[in-house]
């Protein structure tokens, strides 16, 4: 660009915490050839996507032209809009380390709505791309002066805080628990073309001596969290219990053996999806008893369909802690429902275990009051799972999938503890549950709902 004065780069190394779904289109994950072997990769346009669409989301008014300014607009007939290119250039994030040609293979199901229980003919195979992994990525911005480039860099910057502390995600499967990144390094490099001997060392892609920013420098930026309106519930669940959320069966002797999900690092794991889905559950059984709008359902857990929409309660992954204890074998036979006799070769063993593990929940994108009344609706079910009323996993009819656990820790721009003994203890947990009841259906004309 001729109007260009500075270019701006910054060199990441991030690295994957939790699953990763890259889709190829398929149910598999897009891998790349080189030098002779298939490895992952982040295609730019993901991750320039998903840049663009957190900041859209987090930034206000007062942003929205550096925002335009720095990712371009569309040409759109309609408005008599003109394009605008972008002036940000991103490329694929190449995986450098950790990817040892294991991917992770998880069965997933639908539930029936109306039953509560897995749809039939709905399970389908999908494969992730485990945690650990780490990828190189480039942005470059380009500046037409110097208050121009302190504003690209202010506006990256609060990506990176995002995507540091699990706000900005990338991928699919965002809301189960995917996408979830951590920055190992990160170097920023800024040429001033105005300058002959740097105009020649950006040229031939080296550094000039005096403009770069090492990751000492953005240690404060990152450890810092992100001005913004996400609502974070953690908790401790404690297994007392068997449980067991198959993901390995196993045939042995004319009876299946059903083992506890792992990951490609040999952990016991409960996927997001799972929890999630429980949680969705309940949130709609207490809607309905109170008499919530339908609608608050539907801003935090979106719609399916073709006309769908994404929703807006992520759910990571768990894992269980070192302790954990093997429960007994315990055998049944699969029965068919209609004739109430047993299937031929219905025999099961199931394995299950007793632990504990960490819930993590985020209500991420949602204004007021939906956002406050998300986050009531969210620790009544929290409340619900954490005090046996609620099970999780397989099994339930044999007593499995109870958990106990006394907190819900909430972080809104501060840290509270909530007891569940006495949830409303706290100001700002009684500013959530008077938020969930102005939602009331009787009351849909008083809100923004």
């Amino acid at each position: 660009m001729l109007d260009t004065r500075y270019v701006v780069k910054w060199n990441l190394i991030i690295k994957n915490e939790g699953p990763l779904r890259i889709g190829d289109g398929e149910e598999g994950v897009m891998l790349e050839y080189e030098d002779g072997k298939r490895i992952p990769f982040l295609p730019a346009s993901g991750i320039t996507g998903a840049f663009r669409s957190y900041l859209e989301q987090n930034i206000g008014p007062e942003g929205a032209g550096t925002i335009r300014a720095l990712f371009g607009i569309a040409k759109n007939e309609k408005l008599l809009q003109k394009s605008v290119k972008s002036r940000l250039a991103v490329r694929d994030g190449s995986c450098v380390f950790g990817f040892d040609g294991k991917l992770e293979h998880r069965e997933r199901i639908e539930i029936d709505g109306a039953r509560g229980v897995a749809a039939e003919e709905k399970k389908f195979d999908t494969l992730f791309l485990g945690k650990g992994c780490e990828f190189a990525v480039e942005f470059a911005a380009a500046a037409r002066d110097g208050q121009e480039k302190e504003a690209f860099q202010r506006l990256l910057e609060k990506a990176f805080q995002a995507l540091q502390h699990q706000e900005l995600r990338l991928g699919a499967q965002k809301t189960n628990g995917g996408g979830i990144f951590s920055i190992r390094k990160i170097r920023e490099t800024v040429y001033d073309l105005f300058k002959p001997e740097q105009l020649l060392r950006y040229l031939k892609d080296a550094e000039p001596a005096g403009e770069i920013r090492e990751e000492k420098e953005f240690a404060a930026l990152l450890e810092g969290r992100p001005d913004t309106s996400v609502i974070t519930l953690e908790a401790e669940a404690v297994c007392r219990q068997p449980f067991l959320i198959a993901g390995n069966t196993e045939e042995q002797a004319g009876s299946r053996e059903k083992f506890f999900m792992k990951n490609k690092d040999g952990e016991l794991l409960i996927p997001g999806s799972s929890l999630k889905g429980v949680l969705k559950g309940q949130c709609v059984k207490i809607a309905a008893f109170k008499q919530i709008n339908p609608k608050l359902i539907r801003c935090m857990f979106g719609e399916g369909g073709s006309q769908g929409s994404r929703g807006n309660i992520f759910v990571s992954d768990s894992v269980f802690s070192e302790e954990c204890t093997c429960s007994p074998v315990y055998h049944g036979i699969r029965l068919n429902k209609f004739t109430g006799g047993s299937w031929l070769g219905g025999k099961y063993a199931s394995h299950p275990v007793r632990s504990s593990f960490m819930i993590r929940i985020q209500i991420q994108s949602l204004r007021e009051p939906e956002r406050s009344a998300a986050a009531g609706l969210l620790l009544f079910a929290l409340r619900d799972l954490l005090q046996e009323r609620v099970t999780l996993g397989g099994e339930f009819g044999q007593g499995f999938g109870r958990m106990q656990g006394d907190t819900i820790v909430v972080t809104d721009r501060e840290r509270i503890t909530v007891k569940l003994k006495d949830p409303s203890s706290n100001e700002t947990i009684r500013a959530y549950f008077q938020a969930l009841d102005s939602c009331r259906e009787e009351n849909d004309g008083k809100n923004t709902m």
